[in-house]
């Protein structure tokens, strides 16, 4: 994969980013990827019809574990914009310390409880417990 700073001049060459990785952040090698990521949703779901902006009524699901885990708050916020412009939604897993950023561009936000006990035979017991939220209640949830 090839990338081309738009900060610089138009005459500026392209970059491989695999070539470079180990020079850059980890978000900044995570977000090239992810918007690749996104460009191939897009165009597997066929929501962009070539050479034209126009989109069709097609599956626009994208089920992602951790996706932005290398990204700063801004980078997950401006992949969050970008999913939502290309009319792709996100079903994103993610633990608590990940979740701010996303959260403020969230549609439906459903927080998962994890509790882990003993039982009485000495086997783990492990339940889930999901509830609905509005990002104001999960943030709260989150910091308190």
């Amino acid at each position: 994969m090839k990338s081309k700073d738009t900060s610089l001049p138009d005459d500026a060459g392209w970059i491989s980013l695999v070539r470079h990785s180990l020079k850059m952040s980890g978000g900044e090698n995570q977000s090239p990827f992810f918007l690749a990521m996104l460009a191939a949703f897009l165009r597997a779901y066929h929501r962009a019809e070539p050479g034209s902006l126009s989109r069709r009524d097609t599956l626009g699901l994208v089920a992602m574990d951790e996706a932005f885990s290398k990204l700063s708050g801004d980078g997950v916020e401006s992949c969050m914009t970008t999913a939502n412009t290309l009319g792709l939604q996100l079903v994103l897993a993610m633990p608590d310390k990940d979740a701010p950023s996303a959260l403020r561009g969230a549609g439906t936000i459903l927080m998962i409880t994890i509790e882990k006990s003993i039982g009485p035979n000495g086997r783990m017991i492990i339940e889930n417990w999901a509830h609905p939220a509005h990002a104001s209640e999960a943030l709260a949830e989150l910091e308190g």
